[in-house]
């Protein structure tokens, strides 16, 4: 999706470059007094300018401060604060923090309030035992045994710890033809169970082997097709110490959940921000991911509501009293991360940790 360009208060020269996943980039333009232009967006069906992606907002009622959906006042905490974290973010005449910062708006409206909730607390974890997974997971020692193993490079979102060859970012092992979109219907009625939805099987994919030290940075995933979705957990290496999948909910917690073979996280991927912030320790883990969708979900369209739902403010520098104590937030990509805090994540201060014997598995 495309951005060209029409007059800003805020006087920016920018084309947007955007995809489904929300991320925008800017070839940017200076002159002497500083930058110059506009913001315009061409979905497929036309362009949406500035202008008119206010006058949406104001259409679809939305309103600042917004209406949160769930109406909770934890939900609400965390996102009041998100917000003040995004308008501490200054622009100045750089494109790369006018990509940042527009993607962090893009990425929180989505999460706080375009995406409905359909669940009382966001995610659950359920155990399986059958013979998809012990497919899998043949699958995965196989692989790695007869080092069927690629690399993955170039997510941005997946941070490995350390210098040059000391980091050592994911290998992925590719499932035979077919077996993702076996896997994606044999366990479709769990996330229909999950969500009290019909849904329709998006995406499954996987076997992502992270190695030691990697992070997962904390991101929600795209909302036209990853809108319910689980991570299946196959293995880890003896010496793994364990690593929490971390996940927000609506009651406002910040929750580490230790997971075990056979174990799967259910949870609402487009609208809870999650991740495994902490690093690695140990050799490897490995999971595989599936994403699903309802059944009268605007597959094509729903990511521009989204656009629709940041506010005329968004590109407004704000730093007072309340700004100034929180915590820096950086936008990488998809994903957010508070630089100062440990494992880039404040919330993790106060987490509450769930392990095997905490979980009411089903």
């Amino acid at each position: 999706m495309v951005f060209l360009g029409e007059e800003l208060a805020s006087s920016f020269q920018l084309t947007h470059q955007l995809d489904t996943s929300a991320r925008a980039q800017v070839p940017f333009s200076a002159t002497p007094d500083g930058v110059q232009g506009a913001l315009r967006c061409r979905p497929r069906d036309g362009i949406l300018t500035e202008n008119a992606r206010v006058e949406g907002w104001k259409e679809r009622g939305y309103t600042w401060p917004p209406s949160y959906e769930p109406d909770e006042e934890g939900w609400k905490k965390i996102f009041e604060r998100r917000f003040h974290q995004l308008e501490r973010i200054d622009i100045g005449k750089s494109e790369d923090m006018y990509n940042r910062k527009y993607n962090g708006w893009l990425s929180a409206v989505t999460s706080a309030f375009v995406v409905p909730a359909f669940t009382d607390k966001g995610w659950e974890i359920r155990r399986v035992s059958d013979e998809v997974l012990e497919g899998l997971r043949k699958e995965l020692k196989d692989g790695l045994e007869e080092g069927r193993t690629r690399l993955e490079l170039g997510n941005e979102i997946i941070v490995e710890e350390g210098e040059g060859e000391s980091q050592l970012p994911p290998l992925f092992i590719d499932l035979p033809e077919g077996k993702g979109e076996e896997v994606l219907e044999h366990y479709r009625g769990l996330h229909e169970d999950f969500c009290g939805q019909k849904l329709v099987g998006a995406k499954c994919y996987g076997l992502r082997v992270y190695r030691n030290g990697s992070r997962l940075l904390m991101h929600t995933d795209k909302p036209n097709t990853h809108v319910i979705a689980s991570i299946l957990h196959l293995g880890h290496d003896d010496d793994c110490e364990g690593w929490p999948i971390v996940i927000e909910d609506y009651e406002g917690n910040v929750n580490e959940v230790m997971m075990e073979p056979g174990d799967m996280l259910l949870y609402e991927s487009a609208k809870l921000y999650h991740g495994r912030p902490r690093p690695l320790k140990g050799s490897w883990y490995c999971s595989i991911f599936s994403h699903y969708y309802p059944e009268d979900w605007d597959v094509e369209n729903f990511h521009w509501e989204s656009h629709y739902g940041v506010p005329p403010h968004w590109a407004d520098f704000k730093q007072g009293e309340e700004e100034r104590e929180l915590a820096s937030l950086e936008v990488v990509g998809t994903a957010l991360n508070e630089p100062e805090c440990e494992a880039g994540w404040e919330g993790l201060k106060e987490s509450i940790l769930w392990e095997n014997r905490d979980i009411a598995c089903r």
